[in-house]
C-alpha cells in the first residue's frame, strides 16, 4: 500500500455530562502528516485558515448551546404540550441552587419585583436586592401580581423547592406558562433556565403580536437573569448571609 502523501485530519465533537442536567460541548481537531512534505504544506494551510476556523467555532458553539436548550424538555412543558410559541433563556450562576431559589420565590409586584427594567414592569419601584423572609413561602395557587394595580398575575402551578417554579397566566387571547429551573453544576454552580410557552389561535395578528413580544421578552428577561445572577453571586460570596437593603 502506497504511503499517504497528505495530512489526515479528524474533527471530534463531544458532549460531556456536568452535574445533574448540564453538558459541556467540546470540539477537538487533530492532524497527522505522513511525511515532511505533507507536514510543511499543512503548516502553511493551518497558518492561513486557522483564524477563520476559530471564528467559525466560536460562532457555532453558542448556536449549538441555544438549540440544545430550546429542544431539551423542562418541567411544566406538559401543561401546554403543543405551544404556538416558545422562548428559552439561560445563564450560569456561580452560586448553588439554594442561594438562587430565594430570589425566585419572592418575585412579583407588591413583592420583590421582577428584577428586570423596573420602570417598565414594576411601576418604577426598585426590585429587592435582599432576601425578604416573609416572602419565602410559596404554594400552588398563589398569585404573583404582574402590576402594582389590581390582583391579576401569574398563578403558581408547580413548586419543587430549590429546583423548579412553574407559573401560569391566562388572558382573553392566549394561555401561557413561565418555568424557572435550577440545574446544579459542579460543586457550587447553577444553571438557571427559563422557558415561556404560549398557546393561542393562529392568526396574522397573533403572529405579529408574538413576534414583537418575543423581542420584548428577550430584552426584559436578559436583564432579569443578569440581576438574579448578580444578587445570588453576591449572596454566595457573603456565605449565604442576606445583603442589606
Amino acid at each position: 500500500m502506497a504511503p499517504l502523501r497528505a495530512p489526515a485530519i479528524v474533527w471530534t465533537l463531544r458532549a460531556d455530562p456536568i452535574g445533574y442536567a448540564a453538558s459541556r460541548f467540546v470540539t477537538d481537531t487533530r492532524a497527522v502528516a505522513t511525511d515532511e512534505g505533507a507536514r510543511t504544506k499543512f503548516r502553511r494551510y493551518w497558518s492561513m485558515l486557522s483564524p477563520g476556523i476559530h471564528l467559525i467555532r466560536r460562532a457555532m458553539l453558542p448556536l449549538v448551546k441555544a438549540k440544545a436548550e430550546r429542544l431539551a424538555p423542562l418541567p411544566g412543558d406538559d401543561i401546554i404540550a403543543e405551544p404556538s410559541a416558545q422562548m428559552t433563556h439561560a445563564t450560569m450562576i456561580a452560586a448553588p441552587p439554594h442561594t438562587v431559589w430565594p430570589w425566585l420565590v419572592q418575585m412579583g409586584c407588591h413583592r420583590g419585583g421582577w428584577y428586570s427594567w423596573d420602570i417598565l414592569d414594576n411601576a418604577g419601584v426598585r426590585s429587592a436586592d435582599r432576601i425578604i423572609p416573609v416572602l419565602q413561602h410559596i404554594a400552588v395557587g398563589d398569585i404573583l401580581p404582574w402590576s402594582r394595580k389590581g390582583t391579576e398575575g401569574f398563578e403558581v402551578l408547580r413548586v419543587d423547592p430549590g429546583r423548579t417554579l412553574v407559573l401560569g397566566s391566562t388572558t382573553p387571547t392566549f394561555d401561557g406558562t413561565w418555568t424557572f429551573v435550577l440545574e446544579p453544576v459542579g460543586t457550587g454552580g447553577t444553571r438557571l433556565v427559563t422557558r415561556y410557552r404560549a398557546r393561542f389561535e393562529p392568526s396574522a395578528k397573533m403572529s405579529m403580536t408574538f413576534l414583537w413580544g418575543r423581542a420584548l421578552h428577550a430584552f426584559m428577561e436578559t436583564k432579569q437573569l443578569a440581576t438574579i445572577k448578580h444578587h445570588a453571586e453576591q449572596l454566595a460570596s457573603r456565605g449565604g448571609a442576606s445583603p442589606s437593603a
